[in-house]
């Protein structure tokens, strides 16, 4: 695994990517590579929503952000709505070459029936 420096690693899988909507947020961040975790990704409203598990994979790009950032990121997501809308938690990325890489990610807290799996694991793509 690969050690963090001047800040931390962060996987995005949805419209903070490149050619998301909200991807000028990244703008103070370093883009490393594109990677994949273990989960499952479903369709909320115009935003995805990540469940961990260890059934499929995600697609996303891997950032390192300054906790300034992640702060911004925090508040993005939802973190600290009552119930949270998503909790950032730690997940191990896998680059284009095959390292591994602990980062951080944003799961999703409120999925509900209606919420339909992406199956391509790929927001980008659906």
């Amino acid at each position: 695994m690969s050690n963090q420096h001047n800040g931390e690693l962060i996987f995005i899988y949805g419209t903070l990517r490149r050619g998301g909507r909200a991807h000028a947020m990244m703008q103070t961040a370093e883009f490393l590579a594109m990677a994949t975790i273990s989960g499952r990704l479903y369709h909320i409203s115009d935003y995805p929503g990540l469940i961990l598990s260890r059934e499929n994979l995600v697609t996303g790009e891997l950032y390192r952000a300054d906790a300034e950032l992640m702060l911004e990121l925090d508040r993005y997501e939802g973190c600290a709505e009552s119930p949270p809308l998503y909790t950032r938690e730690e997940v191990t990325a896998t680059d284009e070459s095959g390292e591994t890489h602990l980062a951080q990610t944003y799961v999703f807290q409120r999925l509900l029936p209606q919420h339909k799996r992406i199956k391509s694991g790929d927001w980008m793509i659906q």
